[in-house]
Protein backbone atom coordinates (compact mmCIF):
# COMPACT_ATOMS: atom_id res chain seq x y z
CA UNK A 1 0.00 0.00 0.00
CA UNK A 2 2.58 2.18 0.68
CA UNK A 3 4.25 1.86 -2.72
CA UNK A 4 0.48 2.85 -4.52
CA UNK A 5 0.68 5.73 -1.54
CA UNK A 6 3.36 7.89 -2.82
CA UNK A 7 3.26 6.90 -6.78
CA UNK A 8 -0.20 9.16 -6.43
CA UNK A 9 1.36 11.97 -4.10
CA UNK A 10 3.95 11.97 -7.50
CA UNK A 11 1.28 12.07 -9.78
CA UNK A 12 -0.77 14.49 -8.08
CA UNK A 13 2.51 16.75 -7.90
CA UNK A 14 3.23 16.55 -11.41
CA UNK A 15 0.12 17.50 -11.74
CA UNK A 16 0.49 20.73 -9.98
CA UNK A 17 3.74 21.52 -11.90
CA UNK A 18 2.31 21.33 -15.27
CA UNK A 19 1.04 24.68 -16.43
CA UNK A 20 -2.79 25.22 -15.90
CA UNK A 21 -5.49 26.88 -17.96
CA UNK A 22 -4.92 24.85 -21.64
CA UNK A 23 -8.46 24.72 -23.49
CA UNK A 24 -9.78 21.11 -24.28
CA UNK A 25 -7.96 20.53 -27.42
CA UNK A 26 -4.81 21.66 -25.56
CA UNK A 27 -4.04 24.50 -26.95
CA UNK A 28 -1.64 26.49 -25.03
CA UNK A 29 -3.21 30.07 -23.57
CA UNK A 30 -2.15 32.60 -26.45
CA UNK A 31 -1.96 36.06 -26.79
CA UNK A 32 -1.76 38.62 -29.70
CA UNK A 33 1.08 38.66 -31.04
CA UNK A 34 1.47 42.59 -31.34
CA UNK A 35 0.73 42.83 -27.56
CA UNK A 36 3.41 39.94 -26.56
CA UNK A 37 5.62 41.30 -28.77
CA UNK A 38 6.17 45.19 -28.61
CA UNK A 39 8.70 45.52 -31.51
CA UNK A 40 7.02 42.97 -33.54
CA UNK A 41 5.53 45.72 -35.96
CA UNK A 42 8.83 47.27 -36.42
CA UNK A 43 10.75 44.27 -37.05
CA UNK A 44 8.06 43.02 -39.62
CA UNK A 45 8.51 45.99 -41.74
CA UNK A 46 12.12 46.10 -41.75
CA UNK A 47 12.22 42.26 -42.39
CA UNK A 48 9.57 43.10 -45.72
CA UNK A 49 12.09 45.82 -46.81
CA UNK A 50 14.90 43.20 -46.80
CA UNK A 51 13.52 40.23 -48.34
CA UNK A 52 11.57 39.54 -51.52
CA UNK A 53 9.82 36.64 -49.24
CA UNK A 54 6.68 36.70 -48.25
CA UNK A 55 6.40 37.79 -44.83
CA UNK A 56 4.44 36.01 -42.71
CA UNK A 57 3.83 35.61 -38.63
CA UNK A 58 1.32 33.92 -36.19
CA UNK A 59 -1.39 36.58 -35.34
CA UNK A 60 -1.45 34.87 -31.91
CA UNK A 61 1.81 33.54 -29.64
CA UNK A 62 1.82 31.49 -26.41
CA UNK A 63 1.82 33.54 -23.04
CA UNK A 64 4.23 32.71 -20.55
CA UNK A 65 2.90 34.04 -17.26
CA UNK A 66 6.81 34.34 -16.56
CA UNK A 67 7.41 36.46 -19.14
CA UNK A 68 5.82 40.20 -18.81
CA UNK A 69 7.12 40.76 -23.17
CA UNK A 70 8.88 39.23 -25.67
CA UNK A 71 11.85 40.59 -28.12
CA UNK A 72 11.88 39.99 -31.94
CA UNK A 73 15.25 39.71 -34.35
CA UNK A 74 15.80 39.17 -37.43
CA UNK A 75 18.20 37.07 -39.81
CA UNK A 76 18.53 36.68 -43.79
CA UNK A 77 21.09 34.46 -45.68
CA UNK A 78 22.70 37.44 -46.72
CA UNK A 79 21.55 41.44 -47.43
CA UNK A 80 19.96 41.12 -51.34
CA UNK A 81 19.66 37.31 -50.90
CA UNK A 82 15.44 36.07 -51.34
CA UNK A 83 15.79 32.52 -50.51
CA UNK A 84 15.60 32.28 -46.77
CA UNK A 85 14.98 34.68 -43.45
CA UNK A 86 14.36 33.60 -39.67
CA UNK A 87 12.27 35.78 -37.55
CA UNK A 88 13.22 34.72 -33.76
CA UNK A 89 11.01 35.52 -30.60
CA UNK A 90 13.54 35.64 -27.56
CA UNK A 91 13.23 36.32 -23.75
CA UNK A 92 15.76 39.12 -23.74
CA UNK A 93 16.85 41.79 -25.81
CA UNK A 94 19.76 41.05 -26.55
CA UNK A 95 19.10 36.86 -27.22
CA UNK A 96 19.40 37.43 -31.14
CA UNK A 97 18.09 34.10 -31.58
CA UNK A 98 19.92 32.16 -29.19
CA UNK A 99 18.95 28.73 -28.56
CA UNK A 100 19.27 29.36 -24.66
CA UNK A 101 17.17 32.43 -24.39
CA UNK A 102 15.14 31.60 -27.53
CA UNK A 103 11.09 30.98 -27.58
CA UNK A 104 10.30 30.10 -31.32
CA UNK A 105 10.83 31.05 -34.75
CA UNK A 106 9.09 31.14 -37.95
CA UNK A 107 11.55 31.08 -40.86
CA UNK A 108 10.74 30.68 -44.68
CA UNK A 109 12.96 29.20 -47.41
CA UNK A 110 12.65 29.08 -50.87
CA UNK A 111 12.39 25.97 -53.02
CA UNK A 112 12.81 23.63 -50.03
CA UNK A 113 10.65 21.05 -48.64
CA UNK A 114 9.40 19.72 -45.14
CA UNK A 115 12.41 17.41 -43.09
CA UNK A 116 11.10 14.64 -41.56
CA UNK A 117 12.50 13.19 -39.02
CA UNK A 118 13.09 9.07 -36.95
CA UNK A 119 13.54 8.77 -33.21
CA UNK A 120 16.95 6.57 -32.51
CA UNK A 121 14.52 3.14 -33.58
CA UNK A 122 14.12 4.54 -36.97
CA UNK A 123 10.63 5.14 -35.89
CA UNK A 124 9.18 8.33 -37.99
CA UNK A 125 7.94 10.24 -35.13
CA UNK A 126 7.12 13.61 -37.94
CA UNK A 127 3.45 13.17 -38.47
CA UNK A 128 0.79 14.73 -41.23
CA UNK A 129 -1.61 17.42 -39.95
CA UNK A 130 -4.35 19.41 -41.62
CA UNK A 131 -3.56 23.29 -42.05
CA UNK A 132 -6.02 25.87 -42.78
CA UNK A 133 -7.02 26.83 -46.62
CA UNK A 134 -6.52 22.90 -47.20
CA UNK A 135 -2.39 22.99 -46.72
CA UNK A 136 -0.87 19.70 -45.70
CA UNK A 137 1.65 20.35 -42.52
CA UNK A 138 3.96 18.57 -41.05
CA UNK A 139 4.25 18.30 -36.93
CA UNK A 140 7.70 16.67 -34.97
CA UNK A 141 7.14 17.05 -31.23
CA UNK A 142 9.93 18.39 -29.47
CA UNK A 143 12.51 15.60 -28.60
CA UNK A 144 16.15 15.46 -27.81
CA UNK A 145 18.75 13.13 -29.92
CA UNK A 146 22.07 14.29 -28.71
CA UNK A 147 20.47 18.23 -27.69
CA UNK A 148 16.90 19.16 -27.58
CA UNK A 149 14.90 19.95 -30.61
CA UNK A 150 11.92 21.96 -29.83
CA UNK A 151 8.31 20.81 -31.05
CA UNK A 152 8.24 22.06 -35.11
CA UNK A 153 5.61 22.62 -37.56
CA UNK A 154 6.64 22.76 -41.06
CA UNK A 155 3.84 23.68 -44.03
CA UNK A 156 4.63 24.86 -47.57
CA UNK A 157 2.81 27.96 -49.95
CA UNK A 158 3.56 27.70 -52.84
CA UNK A 159 7.33 27.37 -53.66
CA UNK A 160 7.99 28.47 -50.01
CA UNK A 161 8.57 26.16 -46.88
CA UNK A 162 7.13 27.78 -43.45
CA UNK A 163 8.87 26.25 -40.24
CA UNK A 164 7.42 27.49 -36.58
CA UNK A 165 8.83 26.41 -33.89
CA UNK A 166 7.89 27.35 -30.28
CA UNK A 167 9.24 25.39 -26.91
CA UNK A 168 5.98 24.80 -24.78
CA UNK A 169 4.60 21.88 -22.69
CA UNK A 170 4.31 18.42 -24.79
CA UNK A 171 0.22 18.05 -23.79
CA UNK A 172 0.03 21.54 -25.53
CA UNK A 173 2.80 21.17 -28.81
CA UNK A 174 0.68 20.10 -31.97
CA UNK A 175 -2.33 21.97 -30.91
CA UNK A 176 -0.62 25.22 -29.97
CA UNK A 177 1.76 25.01 -33.18
CA UNK A 178 -1.33 24.22 -35.67
CA UNK A 179 -3.45 27.65 -33.76
CA UNK A 180 -0.33 29.86 -34.06
CA UNK A 181 0.48 28.34 -38.05
CA UNK A 182 -3.28 28.90 -39.35
CA UNK A 183 -3.43 32.07 -37.64
CA UNK A 184 -0.51 33.12 -39.93
CA UNK A 185 -2.01 31.26 -43.09
CA UNK A 186 -5.58 33.17 -42.83
CA UNK A 187 -3.89 36.84 -42.33
CA UNK A 188 -1.30 35.85 -45.54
Amino acid sequence: MKKVYLAIIFALNMVILIPTGYASDNVQPLLPATKAIPDLTSTLNKLKKATTLPVIFPQRVPQDHDLSRYYSHYVIDEPGQTTHYTLSIDATSDCQGIRACNLGYLSARADANPEIYYDMNNQAITIPVQLAKQLQGYFTPGHAIGSFFPAKLEWREGTILYTLTWTMAPAAEQATLIAMANSAIESN
